[in-house]
């Protein structure tokens, strides 16, 4: 019998690479040598969680024990497969590789701030730390690594900074210093070939490793709820004579190798036909995903997909919380799990959601490849909820009832697919609620399919729907061009869906401009006394062809109308043709720069009200009678919250406590609840008076912001909203935070906000 033995050790950082090393090359020289299991999670801990890895190893903060079983010693060398750690040992290796990808420039904050120092000198501007840490950011993932010949060099630093902020040649020797300083403390902190770490090593039966692995595994809160399964159901096989899911599993495999960790097979006996349960819903998930673009994103081979995992879990009527009792709920035959008809069901719901929704999400837009505006959970609750519809997913018989559900589901998923992405109803992870859309409770106590996605809009309700969103937009004050946000996009993808077909849209390219250029707009902007307009606000959307969009820069497209030869006029005419939904005459700037907030609003207003009438027109929707099903939507607060803290209450108004986050160095924080009201009374927020101008006091120097409120369904917030001046002097109040949340930990400092009277709020540290 063998002899079952666990041990403790400790292994240094360099020692453990040596042996991954000496496995991803056979080494047979090498004294020690780590390989993979097959029945191991792949790879999947993304940048995030691999940077907060090596940051705890740099502070010196627990990170776990790496489990290896010794597998053989083969004279003076002894050989282990990795049983748990893997994606700790994945992070370590790829630190190895490029530590400086890993870095986070708070580490080195005083040298920062000696270069930030130095270029201001130079160039006479008031440079900040949001000024200097994108460009570092820049230099570090270009770098990579602390080569001399990857450009970790100090002359080649200082070229980068002069050429980033123009600083004369001649003169670019005085950030030699500074810069050699702080590429002296980089190197020093990347540093962790020493750090020990533990080690566990068991000797015994292999065939008790699975078992370890998920006893070690269950709870742990750094599990996805999809990569423990690869060991509870090792045992558990499936037969496939479908040659694209065993390539899947086999590109699986490849990946991991060519990423260097050597692969243990578990069970030599089992062919590639006999996948696990995993193996199979894995492969399932990536045959999918490829065969239908529209519905899904692939991933990298050795990522998981949820597509498979979940709707097996879900069909069989649990919730995605026992998706590991998925092995119960499927018929076996010889000793596998049947799962030909699942398969083929998934296949036919898939191929019914995206011939459904592809006239209305085909269009590629800016990019050649095709992007996803949804959650993957969305895309599955509108599968799982089709396919419980077909079959009787116990017996697997068709519903009697499908036919006439089919004819509902054609034109409401595409209701529905909108309205979620408008009212962001699948933020979040959405776990319950695709079980939610798929089943509903009987009074019986049983499970039937969920009439959810069997509701239908009117064109009044959708109208609502519409226009609070756009109400929402139009609300905003913006000073520069952003990126559209999903919901926009689709948006315009429903709207042009009759005017550009998916198929025409193969061969050319349709981009999303803005009708009034935003370059014109900012410019209007700078003379007014507004603080911003709703520049990217959807209705000042359109699409072009790429090649028109490019030839008329940033004149208006009268101005480009106007300058064009006849056949040119004529061309645009025909290209523009049902295109533009509002008068080309409408899209104008008087050469006086008379146009005015209260002149684009007005535009905008009218042109989103013809907008929304085609979408609802394309939908086919009708007016009801009826009351509608959906409750009301409710705008939501488009800024993160952040975190604050009511302290005391003064004479005037609350003392605030802010640990700043992301969103306060961008936009500025919530007003915590119970402290609005007094904030509302006194600069008297309503409906009609929606921002309030407000001074703020930084570092003795006063700066123009704002307070504003927004109306919720169940709250009303209050925000504080820094505009650009103010952002720029809290980020070099709190440097050291910036820093810090930039690199997505908490804020090493808190801010105090002091209502002086009236208008006027002092912002200071907190002193620790």
């Amino acid at each position: 019998m063998t002899r079952e033995s666990t041990s403790p050790a400790s292994w240094s950082i360099s020692r453990l690479i040596a042996a991954l090393e000496a496995g991803e090359r056979d080494d047979e020289n090498a004294p020690h040598v780590i390989k993979i299991p097959q029945f191991q999670r792949t790879v999947v801990w993304g940048e995030k969680k691999q940077g907060e890895l090596i940051d705890s190893i740099h502070r010196g903060f627990p990170i776990g024990s790496l489990m290896l079983y010794e597998k053989s010693t083969d004279g003076e060398q002894k050989q282990y497969q990795l049983v748990d750690g893997l994606q700790r040992a994945c992070s370590i290796w790829d630190y190895k590789r490029k530590p400086l990808t890993f870095f986070r420039l708070n580490r080195v904050g005083p040298e920062i701030q000696s270069i930030i120092e130095e270029i201001s000198n130079l160039t006479n501007d008031d440079i900040t730390v949001r000024d200097l840490a994108p460009v570092l950011d820049k230099w570090r993932l270009e770098t990579k690594t602390t080569e001399l010949s990857d450009g970790f060099d100090t002359f080649k630093l200082m070229t980068f900074l002069g050429d980033k902020f123009s600083i004369p040649m001649e003169v670019q020797s005085s950030l030699h210093e500074p810069c050699m300083r702080f590429l002296e403390s980089v190197k020093e902190k990347l540093n962790i070939d020493s750090q020990e770490i533990p080690i566990i090593i068991y000797e015994g039966d292999s065939k008790h490793l699975p078992t370890i692995f998920e006893r070690i595994n269950t709870g742990s809160v750094e599990l996805s709820k999809y990569q423990i399964l690869a060991a509870q159901w090792v045992d558990i096989s499936v037969r496939t004579e479908n040659s694209e899911i065993i390539q899947a599993i086999d590109r699986k495999n490849q990946s991991l190798e060519e990423k260097g960790f050597k692969i243990d097979k578990w069970d030599e006996s089992r062919g590639s036909a006999e996948p696990s349960l995993y193996e199979y819903l894995f492969g399932l998930g990536k045959v999918v995903a490829e065969k239908y673009p529209l519905l899904f994103s692939s991933k990298e081979p050795h990522e998981e997909e949820s597509i498979g995992f979940a709707l097996a879990t879900v069909v069989r009527g649990l919730p995605i919380s026992k998706m590991s009792e998925i092995g119960d709920k499927f018929p076996t035959e010889l000793g596998y799990l049947n799962m030909r008809m699942f398969s083929s069901v998934c296949d036919e719901a898939c191929s019914f959601v995206q011939d459904i929704l592809e006239p209305f999400i085909g269009l590629k837009l800016n990019s050649r490849k095709q992007k996803l505006s949804h959650s993957v959970n969305q895309i599955i609750s509108m599968i799982s909820r089709c396919m419980v519809g077909m079959y009787d997913t116990e017996s697997w018989e068709s519903n009697d009832a499908w036919n006439s559900e089919k004819e509902i589901l054609e034109r409401t998923l595409r209701q529905h697919y909108l309205v979620d992405l408008v009212q962001r109803n699948w933020k979040g992870s959405g776990d319950s609620r695709l079980f939610n859309m798929t089943w509903k409770l009987t009074s019986e106590g049983d499970h039937a399919p969920s009439n959810h996605y069997l509701s239908e809009f009117d064109k009044s309700r959708y109208a609502s729907i519409l226009d609070n969103w756009f109400e929402s937009q139009i609300e905003k004050s913006e000073v520069k061009r952003a990126v559209a946000p999903e919901a926009t996009k689709i948006f315009l993808k429903y709207l042009y869906c009759d005017c550009v077909s998916f198929r025409n849209n193969i061969t050319q390219t349709y981009e999303i401009e803005h009708l009034f250029p935003v370059s014109r707009l900012v410019a209007i902007l700078r003379t007014s006394d507004d603080e911003g307009w709703p520049i990217n606000c959807v209705a000042n959307l359109c699409l072009f062809i790429d090649s028109t969009n490019r030839d008329k820069s940033s004149q208006t497209l009268l101005e480009y109308y106007n300058i064009l030869e006849r056949e040119g006029k004529r061309d645009l005419e025909e290209q523009l043709d049902g295109m533009l939904f509002c008068d080309l005459s409408e899209v104008s700037i008087s050469e006086n720069n008379q146009f005015r907030l209260s002149n684009y609003n007005i535009f905008l207003r009218e042109r989103f009200s013809t907008m929304r009438d085609l979408v609802i027109e394309n939908l086919e929707l009708e007016e009801r009678l009826s009351e509608p099903e959906v409750d009301d939507s409710e705008i939501p607060i488009e800024e993160e919250s952040t975190y604050s803290e009511s302290v005391s209450q003064s004479d005037i108004l609350s003392v605030l406590i802010v640990s700043p986050t992301p969103t306060f160095f961008s936009f500025g924080f919530n007003i915590p609840t119970d402290d609005c009201g007094p904030f509302v009374d006194k600069f008297q927020l309503t409906r009609e008076n929606l921002r309030v101008g407000i001074v703020l006091e930084i570092n003795d120097q006063q700066f123009d912001s704002r307070i504003r409120i927004q109306f919720q369904k169940n709250r009303d917030v209050v925000q504080f909203n820094f505009l650009s001046k103010a952002k720029r002097e809290l980020s070099r109040l709190f440097a050291q935070s910036f820093l810090d949340v930039t690199n997505g930990e908490p804020s090493s400092e808190k801010c105090r906000i002091n209502h002086l009277g009236e208008n006027l709020f002092r912002i200071s540290k907190v002193e620790q």
